[in-house]
């Protein structure tokens, strides 16, 4: 099993473990982070700035994992990780 990843206090959690509840950081993120694209969704650009809460997981394909949060939902590689706050981790 893949462990999470810690530098600096930011704890690095592939979104394969990401569990409902968990605190994740959207900001600058490639795959949730809506700077430089055009899309209508409000939630999306606040992500850049706000942590969200894990609302819900769902995994639409073998390759897609889609985590509906506080925030919006985004789709995301399962192997790709994500910063999220260590405390709230579990």
């Amino acid at each position: 099993m893949t462990q999470d990843r810690c530098k600096n206090g930011v704890v690095q959690r592939r979104v394969d473990r990401v569990r409902v509840g968990d605190l994740v950081d959207l900001q600058n993120d490639r795959y949730a982070d809506a700077q430089g694209f055009e899309t209508g969704e409000t939630a999306i650009v606040e992500s850049r700035f706000e942590f969200a809460v894990v609302e819900s997981i769902e995994r639409e394909t073998p390759r897609c994992t889609v985590l509906h949060t506080s925030q919006g939902s985004f789709g995301f590689p399962p192997s790709h990780r994500l910063s999220a706050d260590g405390g709230q981790l579990r």
